[in-house]
């Protein structure tokens, strides 16, 4: 708990304030008529290598984490292009319901990326959920490959949801679990506060899981049906042996939301296109490194944009 709590929270530099203020939001329309949002930094120099970021759970493109993955992919000579998924936590330009399983979102990003920086290679970044959509859409290009993929990285990612929900809706995670409740409710409040997208006037004002919410409202509103269902379908343990691209994902056998024994499935270790950096302690998204071993101690960072700079420099 530690690990998660304390790396989530410590200090950022200011330099991560002006990083967003700089940047150029552009607003992408999706094939089924929504739109998300993406901010690009061309970084310091032309035709730079592009690195793709993607938030977790609601979170947004100005989350201290994926701010500090963009500081540490520029300084490695990557522009940035961090995303606003869809129903983003604050402003987004999203009437539609986001979840774990909107890989469709990821081929939207990288039309976008392609248009705009034609023949440049492009790596992808995801936290926790968006770590989720990040490999189901990896897996889902088996069959349609996209050349100017290089590399992805992933941190945290509770790649089999309904063990995942199982594990913080124990008793031990009960602070996390109000905390990402409360969160979820206050994003579909102001929804429907704007009188934007498909909420209308759903009461969510009793639920008080991330299963009942998932059964509640993103099940009903998206097609599937029950949150097991969602679950079963948006999950990326079933693709991840599909994955060819090269891809890192950085695991704590200690977080408390995803139960490692899905980083044991038997698929995933026999994929030489994935490489797994598991660590006893981490936590959620944690992994508070040593001091003087990187030039910050956010760890995972580190390690996440060094791999996707070794592949698309090779």
């Amino acid at each position: 708990m530690g690990q998660t709590l304390w790396a989530n929270y410590a200090p950022r530099s200011n330099v991560l304030r002006s990083l967003h203020a700089r940047s150029r939001p552009v607003v992408l329309p999706t094939p089924d008529g929504d739109h998300i949002r993406v901010h690009w930094d061309e970084g310091r120099r032309a035709n730079a290598p592009v690195l793709v970021l993607l938030h977790g759970l609601t979170g947004c493109a100005q989350s201290a984490q994926v701010l500090g993955l963009a500081d540490k992919g520029l300084a490695a000579g990557f522009a940035t292009v961090r995303a606003d998924l869809r129903n983003a936590l604050g402003e987004t330009p999203s009437v539609g319901v986001g979840h774990a399983g909107r890989s469709e979102d990821i081929n939207t990003i990288l039309d976008h990326v392609v248009d705009q920086a034609p023949g440049r290679a492009v790596a992808l970044i995801g936290y926790s959920l968006g770590g989720n959509i990040t490999l189901k859409a990896l897996g889902e290009m088996a069959d349609q490959p996209r050349p100017e993929l290089a590399a992805a990285a992933t941190i945290s990612v509770p790649i089999d949801l309904s063990a995942a929900c199982t594990a913080i809706d124990a008793a031990g995670n009960w602070m996390f679990r109000r905390y990402f409740v409360a969160r979820l409710k206050s994003i579909v409040g102001r929804r429907q506060r704007e009188g934007r997208g498909e909420y209308g006037g759903l009461d969510l004002s009793d639920v008080e899981s991330i299963r009942e919410f998932d059964g509640r409202l993103v099940a009903p509103l998206c097609g599937f049906e029950s949150a097991e269902d969602y679950y079963r379908r948006s999950s990326a343990l079933p693709l991840i042996g599909n994955i060819r691209v090269p891809t890192l994902l950085i695991q704590a056998v200690d977080d408390p939301f995803v139960p490692f024994a899905a980083y044991r499935d038997a698929t995933l270790l026999a994929n030489p296109a994935l490489s797994l950096l598991a660590t006893q302690h981490g936590g959620h998204t944690g992994f508070w490194g040593q001091p003087g071993t990187d030039s910050d101690r956010f760890w995972a960072e580190h390690r996440a944009v060094e791999f996707c700079h070794q592949e698309v420099t090779r």
